[in-house]
């Protein structure tokens, strides 16, 4: 049977005593706006009385104007919500705007104080995405990997469930080598507790699945009843920082039915592409059409010489390059975690510099968590926020090198928390109703949602639908008209928005992924190219 092949990374011990700690952190929670009343603007010449007829349409009530009487504030009828209430004012001809009433927060400041040297926090947002992310104290994430060990007194993982060692069905999940611990804190590490270092994710549920051995080394059978394991035991998300050999491809279904199996019950996975350094095959898992492929940037946000690339990337996160120091904070820049190293037999604990691509992973999967807290639980969401959401690297749009681009939690979470409705999801929408029996607007994206009164063909919706007069796309170019939920002719700024169904009309097999760029899949497409070419021209 084949064994697996750990991705390499170096280390280097950080000295406990150099910084002191900063002050002053807030957990922000999220949908932090007022549920009981919106803002609302009237247009200039609208009295009174249109108001009063307005509210009784729509159920509501003044409550207060404010803004020097600009704009007032509307009561929430009862079995509405806020984000309905203020789309169905937005969509009338009386009104300039409508909007939440937002919660200023004051930002946050970790006092983990050796937080200053996760450069690879900072690079993809983290500190602003705490401002907005909410705790995710329901949401499980497991991490197959060599187990995981917690010092006695120190810092550690903050919430830890009791685990799975697939190798030794009984035996606690304990870790031998150190990777696992160290990938588990860039995830979930305790943050805010004046102790070491911070975790992207703290507050999650974190569930060990031993499938490494001490020697970093795992059967497929063993990674495939981890995997197994870990969706029957509720993960929302799934860290893999490990990868087969380039030569060995595919290892066959007994991995690839498991990957199936936790696809099929909403779990987002997550791999590295490998360590290879290949500039044209990513190492499975993350080959995996359900997996999302992690590649390795260093502190000058460039892919790392030994990151593989290849077709099916996603995007790109921290993995670190200990062998240069582009910070000037007098160390290499891998990234930086709690662990241990053994000695004489014993586990010694610090705070190590790793790189790899196995570093990278857990910063996608620490964002996925947040993503998910934010209330998107199916993986195909949580895929598209990410892509979308990233910042574009190398050339424009997607490529081999950095996929959709650099990791960017801030943006990340705040799309997911945006108050619209995912229609592809086919979810609830505000007003009680689901997509099946409603209008979906923006359909195959993040701005997406659902609504019964159909918001006229063009400028106002800045979409083509089909249930209304075609009418030339504003989003198209001037030489573009609007055809079928397509633009028609050439690609000028084509937007994602504006083009939602390109994918559809050529059986594009992902759904709630809009394609535009060309306006079609060819044969000679790959899905991965398709579903990017609208972050090509957004």
């Amino acid at each position: 049977m084949t064994r697996m092949k750990l991705f390499a990374f170096g280390i280097l011990l950080l000295a406990p005593f150099l910084l002191h700690a900063q002050t002053h952190f807030q957990n922000i929670a999220s949908s932090d706006y007022a549920s009981a009343h919106v803002l609302v603007r009237f247009k200039p010449g609208v009295n009174d009385s249109v108001q009063r007829k307005i509210h009784k349409q729509l159920g509501t009530r003044e409550l207060a104007r404010l803004g020097s009487m600009t704009f007032v504030s509307v009561s929430v009828p009862k079995g509405k919500s806020a984000p309905g209430l203020v789309r169905a004012f937005a969509v009338l001809p009386q009104v300039a705007w409508a909007q939440l009433d937002y919660v200023a927060h004051v930002s946050a400041i970790v006092n983990d104080p050796f937080f200053s040297y996760q450069w690879h926090f900072e690079r993809i947002g983290i500190p602003a995405a705490w401002d907005l992310a909410p705790t995710p104290e329901n949401v499980v994430v497991a991490v197959l990997d060599t187990g995981i060990r917690i010092p006695s007194g120190g810092d550690g993982v903050e919430i830890l469930m009791a685990g799975y060692n697939a190798i030794s069905p009984g035996d606690p999940p304990l870790d031998g080598d150190g990777h696992g611990t160290h990938v588990s804190g860039t995830i979930a590490q305790h943050t805010n507790n004046m102790m070491g270092v911070a975790g992207m994710a703290s507050g999650v549920q974190l569930l060990p699945v031993k499938v490494l051995d001490d020697d970093g080394n795992g059967f497929t059978s063993w990674i495939a009843d981890g995997l197994k394991y870990a969706t029957d035991q509720g993960a929302d998300v799934v860290n893999m920082s490990l990868g087969y050999p380039l030569n060995i491809g595919d290892p066959g279904p007994a991995l690839s039915e498991a990957i199936q199996y936790a696809h099929q019950h909403g779990v987002t996975l997550v791999a590295a592409t490998g360590n290879d350094g290949s500039k044209k095959l990513i190492s499975y898992p993350a080959a995996y059409d359900e997996v999302i492929a992690v590649g390795a940037t260093r502190f000058d946000n460039t892919v790392v010489r030994y990151s593989n690339r290849g077709e099916g990337i996603d995007l790109v996160a921290p993995g670190g390059d200990i062998s240069v120091d582009q910070n000037g904070d007098g160390y290499g820049d891998g990234v930086l975690q709690e662990t241990f190293s053994i000695t004489n037999g014993q586990p010694v604990f610090g705070y190590y510099f790793y790189q790899g691509t196995s570093m990278a992973a857990p910063h996608v999967s620490g964002a996925a968590a947040l993503i998910v807290a934010a209330g998107i639980d199916t993986p195909s969401d949580v895929r598209f926020i990410l892509r979308q959401s990233a910042l574009d690297m190398g050339a424009r749009g997607w490529d081999i090198a950095y996929g959709a681009g650099l990791l960017n939690v801030r943006k990340a979470v705040a799309l997911a928390l945006s108050p619209t409705m995912h229609c592809w999801s086919d979810g609830d929408c505000d007003d009680g109703d689901t997509c099946t029996t409603d209008t979906c607007t923006r359909f195959g994206t993040v701005a997406a949602y659902c609504s019964h009164t159909l918001p006229p063909c063009g400028v106002e919706d800045g979409c083509c639908d089909t249930t209304c007069t075609p009418v030339p796309d504003p989003d198209c170019s001037g030489i573009e008209t609007c055809g079928d939920n397509y633009c028609v002719g050439t690609v000028l700024g084509e937007d994602c928005t504006s083009c939602p169904n390109d994918c559809a009309r050529s059986n594009h097999p992902v759904l709630g992924e809009a394609c535009c760029g060309d306006g079609a899949c060819t044969g000679r497409e790959t899905v991965q190219s398709c579903e990017v070419d609208c972050l090509q021209t957004k």
